[in-house]
């Protein structure tokens, strides 16, 4: 992923957000390229600063919370069943962490 700085406004915007890049302003650039059946095809994708950040660091911060943080409230506990002719309880986890109770 290539840093830039934008030179003039740019008809480009960021992909997961969708806002423009305007003149002095930063944004990455990638490139793709890949063959398929014989023929080159490629695709540029173009993200501001702020969602560089949040795509990079958003498995840190989801381990810090489900480590540190996750108090498992009782609207967020769901029973797993097996998957019989009858269905009976397995065990509970927590939705937003993923533990297993």
């Amino acid at each position: 992923m290539k840093r830039l700085i934008a030179k003039r406004r740019l008809g480009l915007k960021c992909e997961f957000c969708n806002r423009t890049i305007f003149k002095g302003e930063v944004y990455y650039k990638h490139r793709t390229v890949f063959t398929e059946e014989n023929r080159v095809y490629g695709y540029t994708s173009y993200i501001c600063p702020k969602c560089k950040y949040k795509r990079e660091q958003w498995h840190l911060r989801f381990l810090i919370f489900k480590h540190n943080k996750c108090t498992h409230p009782k609207e967020f506990i769901d029973t797993k069943y097996t998957n019989e002719r009858c269905p009976s309880p397995d065990y509970d986890y927590c939705r937003l962490c993923g533990t297993a109770f």
